[in-house]
């Protein structure tokens, strides 16, 4: 992290200290995050939005309406815009899909976003800066940018240490970005430009916008910062971004980032934020008791499988496997999305990253009926198996073992004999 360098000449100082000390967090101070928000919420609540198929975003024709809602509306002269060409709508999707209370249900071959009641009557609990700095935690360290399908981003171990980085970057007198292309360019991979509304909609940065040009999106004329986002940084920087605390806290935050409890930044802030006392605290996935029945398919091959919510992901592996006739010799690895729309992995007992299909039980895995996981076997040949959840059945008799109930077409050879004339080595 290049920001290192220069880390131990920021100075916190007494200045910094009264700015935090006299703000006042509400739905419209330090930034309209809260506001926007709520709007948000309420306008998911409202409206029945679609998951694009691909990215599973805001479909298209609900990103004007999100826009127009929000304290500070974006203009674009796009005629046909997505949802990245709304930085604002990215930013606010990416925290609360971070929070679980914005979550994906399938509905008739689609999907459809709606709010986690459970999460949403938590959230309300809150008061308002106990919720700054809910969605701040959500942003700075448990946010994946892979929701958003950011994967060009730099990589400085957090959302925290990369907005850092780019705040360090602004001069006093501020950021011109009108004019300067490659700066433009830049932008979008650093920090990102959801980042560059998130820290406006936060009240760390002030941005004057450009009237928009035909045929382009978001037209930033300049960044500047403010005393509040200096005073932050300056603090973070002196409590968490010094060379001493940089690797117990950042790495053990990416690698366990979607464990760890809200809160983690709350006895560096409480001096200045006494009000802050509660943290929003997630609920555990609930065990799923019954009979699954999955949808196990590799083309227009598929198998369909019985299994009880007791038995194992690895007891699903072998049914799998024997109703394709394929061998158990090779490594594999399931993927699935989690409620806060994580890509998530179990794999095989004999490879070396927890958790493993042997400690899984099929009730523990959260994912919806209508959903599936990607089964990927034997990383030489990659074969590739969408496992359905098609219905979970109340059943008074409970399965010994799998089985399986149904099935279609005949499976491709795991290992095909070549050809001698078409594979001629002499």
């Amino acid at each position: 992290m290049n920001s290192k360098k220069h880390s131990k000449n920021i100075v916190f100082t007494e200045l910094d200290k009264q700015t935090l000390k006299e703000i006042v967090i509400s739905e419209s101070t330090p930034g309209t995050i809260l506001k926007d928000v709520n709007s948000l919420l309420e306008y998911i609540e409202s409206n029945k939005i679609e998951a694009t198929k691909s990215k599973s975003l805001f479909s298209l024709k609900h990103l004007n309406p999100i826009n127009e809602r929000l304290s500070n509306p974006l203009k674009i002269g796009l005629n046909r815009p997505q949802q990245r060409s709304f930085p604002n709508i990215g930013g606010l999707y990416l925290l609360l899909r971070t929070i679980g209370i914005v979550q994906l249900h399938p509905l008739h071959n689609k999907e459809i976003f709606h709010l986690n009641e459970q999460i949403l009557h938590l959230w309300n609990d809150l008061n308002d800066t106990e919720r700054y700095f809910t969605l701040l935690e959500s942003w700075f360290l448990k946010s994946n940018p892979q929701q958003l399908l950011d994967e060009l981003r730099p990589f400085y171990g957090s959302l925290l240490a990369t907005c850092f980085k780019f705040w360090e970057e602004i001069p006093k007198r501020g950021l011109k970005v009108e004019g300067n292309e490659g700066l433009e360019e830049r932008l979008q991979y650093f920090p990102g430009l959801y980042n560059i509304a998130l820290l406006e909609l936060f009240g760390l940065l002030e941005i004057i916008h450009g009237e928009p040009e035909p045929g382009k999106g978001w037209r930033i004329l300049k960044i500047k910062r403010n005393a509040f986002g200096d005073a932050i940084f300056r603090y973070l920087n002196y409590k968490v971004l010094s060379l001493e605390n940089y690797f117990e806290f950042f790495i053990d935050y990416e690698m366990n980032r979607i464990d760890k409890p809200f809160g983690e930044l709350q006895s560096y802030f409480r001096p200045f934020f006494p009000e802050w006392k509660n943290n929003l605290i997630l609920p555990e996935p609930e065990f799923r008791e019954g009979s699954y029945i999955f949808k196990v398919m590799m083309g227009k091959v598929w198998r369909r499988i019985k299994i009880h919510s007791d038995m194992t992901l690895e007891d699903l592996t072998h049914t799998i496997l024997d109703s394709f006739d394929f061998d158990n010799d090779h490594l594999y690895t399931y993927y699935y999305k989690d409620q806060f729309g994580n890509t998530l992995e179990i794999n095989s007992p004999n490879s070396y990253n927890k958790p493993f299909t042997t400690e899984k039980r099929i009730g523990e895995i959260p994912i919806n009926i209508g959903s599936s996981m990607e089964f990927l076997y034997d990383f030489g040949d990659n074969w590739i198996f969408q496992v359905l959840l098609e219905e979970i059945r109340q059943e008074s008799k409970k399965l010994d073992h799998p089985i399986v109930i149904d099935k279609y077409g005949e499976p491709p050879e795991q290992y095909p004999s070549w050809d001698d004339e078409e594979y001629d080595f002499e």
